[in-house]
This record gives C-alpha cells, structure tokens and sequence, in this order.
C-alpha cells in the first residue's frame, strides 16, 4: 500500500523505503504480510486497527540502514555506440518512532498513536557515460560525427509522515482503527553534463563542440494530510485485516536554476540562464490492502497479504501490485521468548515507458528477536531482485537492507 513516492517521474527507483514493506521489525521480517496480524504501535504502517488490542502503553524506536546499486554496461550491433551508468541509493535514518497508550471513554475503550515515519529517501547518485558514432559520405572516415556524454546526478532529502492514530473494538473481535497523517518534505536534485561533439572529414578533425549544462531543483511539499482506515477481526486461530487510503493530493513546488555554455573550436560560444519557481500537485489514487493470518499452534503464525494502487505517472511509472507472505514462530523458555520470522514478497506491475513485459521484482526477508519482560529488540534483514525498466531493456540488480526495532511496554495499565 505504500509503495515508494516518485513524484518527478523518472525511469529509475529513486527512492528508498524499506523496499516498500512498512516499519517495524516483526512486520519487516514476516515480509510486510501483517494487515491481519498488525498489533502495536507497527499497525500504523499497514494497518491502524491493530492498535486496539494495546492493553498497556508502548513505545517503539526503529533505525534501518540500506541501499542498492546498479552498472551496466551497452553496445549497439553496428558498433557505433557504446555506453555504460552507475546507480547508487544509500540511506541510513531514523525510520520509526512512536508511542501509543489505551484509555477509556465511558465504557468503550480507545488507543490513541502518535508515529513519526521517515517513510522516503531521495539520497541518491548515479552518472551515465555515452559513446556514439554517425557517418556522413560514404566510405568512412570521409565524414564522421563523435559524440561523448557524461553526466553525475546527486539527490538529496526526505518526505516525513507524522500520524495521529485512534482504534477501538466495534464488536467481540472486530476492529477499526483510522489514521490521520500529516505529510512534510523536501527534495533537492542537482545535474552536470558535458557533451563534446567531434566532426571529421577525410580522416581529419574539423570541429570540435564542448557544452556543459549545470541544473539545481528543490522540490518543497506542501503539508498535506491523507487519511488510513482500517478493520480487523479475528474469529479463533484466524484473522483478517483491510486496510483502505482514500484519494488525496500533494501539491508542492519546484525552484529550479539552470545554466548552459557552448564552445566551439571556430570560436563560437552560446549561453543561457533560466531561474524561476513553478506549482504542481500529484494525486495519490486510493489504495486497498487486504490479509489473512492463522495462528495453528500457540508458537506458530502464517499471514498471507495482497495489496494494490495506480498511482499517476508524475508519482510512480507503474500500476503496483504486491502479494506477500510470512511466519512467525516464538521459543519460550522461562526467562526470554526468541521469535524467528522469515517471510517473501513479489512486486509487479505495468510500466507506462518502454518494455511493455515488465518482469516481477521479488524478495525475502529473515528476522529474529528476543523479547524478555517488557523489552523486546528485533532484527531483519531484507533484499529485493530489482529489475530496472528503462527505454526498451530490462536489466536485473539488486536491494538489501538492514532494520532494528526497539519496543517497550510501560507500566501497569488497569
């Protein structure tokens, strides 16, 4: 349901958020199929009725460390054409924290949740290197163009989302909960290019261009607020979860700087500059996200997920869908409970650019804990097969990443 936030569109995955599973390290390591099993303060993240079963106030604290690359290189048959791109995302943060606590109205009882999610990265780089040949006149070399491009990218900054939470039982095993999330960020994108263009004729060179482009954007997001709803009912050894976003928009501004200069060998030069801000908004199609979980033994749960979207093309290049599953089970001893988890994900979708056969995008995560008292500390692990869709080529890279939760029950809660 909440997959990652694009909203300048380009063809790569330039943002990062925990591959798209949520927060919280249980729900990470059952591989984000956790709509129907969601208790505490993670069923923000997948789904907000969850937090009815607190029975006494919790805090939960999460950091996550990650990345994934990517290099390739092309050539094309004529061998006229060569190239290569390197892409890199890292990030390290804070992902999660918040606390959640029961109360009583009356006689019904409310969990109220205060989260703050990290919940998109933009920090990221890649450069791309070209090569090309065009002949004129016939044979070569009585009439060739070369064309060298290299070109760096560098991405910087954030969107955060700041949630107020509230659930409460509606009947003996059924929930509903609803989430009010406040929406804030920025995102700053530099570029450098240089093109060198190189004529020859009769073998020797006749002219030679160099043009070098420079382009800073800053991106600022209007404070938004979107809303989650969420129910949840658990009838024996089985459970069910829905999760529902509604439409909503985030508009935000774009403050770009631009700058060109072109030299060539015959002495002619041409420049420009251009500066300005301009005003958009993206609208985010309502989502649904639907799970079912058993619980067969008292140590042992399985949960299967399925979730969907169509974000417009200005948010995210493809119609997403992602189907996940997980398990869970807990060793007890006197003193601790040690959970191990293992949970595997798929990701599809249509792409709206190029390859019309977009290829699935699996993954698989593994995760333990120790819980002792009222401290629990997980971690999981996580990696994702990516496959980057641009123009007409499908090539394959990779994911991994790394979360750790720290949860704790506070106090007596009558």
């Amino acid at each position: 349901l909440f997959y990652p936030l694009r909203l300048l569109g380009q063809y790569f995955p330039e943002t990062w958020t925990n591959l798209a599973l949520g927060h919280g390290g249980r729900a990470l390591a059952m591989g984000g199929a956790y709509t129907a099993v969601a208790d505490g303060l993670a069923s923000v993240s997948y789904n907000p009725a969850g937090l009815a079963k607190l029975s006494r106030p919790e805090f939960s604290l999460g950091v996550a460390i990650g990345g994934q690359s990517f290099k390739s290189k092309a050539s094309s048959s004529a061998d006229d054409f060569v190239g290569s791109q390197e892409y890199r995302i890292a990030d390290k943060s804070f992902d999660f924290v918040g606390l959640a606590f029961p109360v009583k109205l009356g006689r019904r009882a409310i969990a109220i949740g205060l989260t703050y999610r990290h919940e998109f990265s933009f920090d990221a780089s890649y450069s791309y290197s070209f090569e090309s040949s065009s002949t004129f006149g016939t044979p070569v070399p009585y009439g060739r163009n070369d064309t060298v491009w290299d070109t760096d990218h560098d991405d910087h900054g954030g969107i955060e989302i700041y949630t107020l939470s509230m659930a409460t039982p509606l009947l003996k095993g059924l929930y509903f909960g609803l989430n009010m999330n406040v929406w804030d960020g920025a995102v700053a994108r530099h570029y450098w290019g240089r093109r060198d263009l190189i004529r020859y004729e009769n073998g020797l060179e006749t002219l030679r261009s160099t043009s070098i482009q420079t382009s800073d954007k800053r991106s600022n997001f209007r404070t938004t607020v979107s809303a989650d709803l969420g129910l949840q009912w658990t009838s024996g050894f089985f459970s069910f979860g829905l999760t529902l976003r509604p439409k909503f928009k985030i508009p935000y501004s774009e403050e770009y700087r631009e700058a060109y200069r072109s030299v060539d060998s015959d002495g002619w030069v041409s420049e420009y500059q251009d500066s300005g801000t301009v005003h958009r908004q993206a609208e985010w199609p309502w989502g649904v996200a639907v799970g079912a979980s058993a619980k067969p033994t008292r140590s042992l749960t399985i949960s299967c997920d399925f979730s969907t979207q169509k974000p417009p093309y200005d948010i995210d290049d493809n119609d997403n869908h992602s189907l996940r599953a997980g398990c869970e089970y807990r060793i007890s001893t006197d003193k601790v409970t040690i959970p191990l988890r293992a949970g595997a994900f798929v990701k599809w979708g249509q792409h709206i650019y190029g390859n019309s056969q977009r290829k699935a995008d699996p993954g698989f995560s593994l995760g333990a804990g120790l819980q002792r008292g009222d401290t629990a500390i997980d971690l999981v692990g996580f990696y994702l097969s990516w496959y980057q869709d641009s123009d007409d080529t499908i090539r394959k890279t990779s994911a991994l990443g790394l979360s750790l939760t720290l949860t704790l029950a506070l106090g007596v809660w009558d």
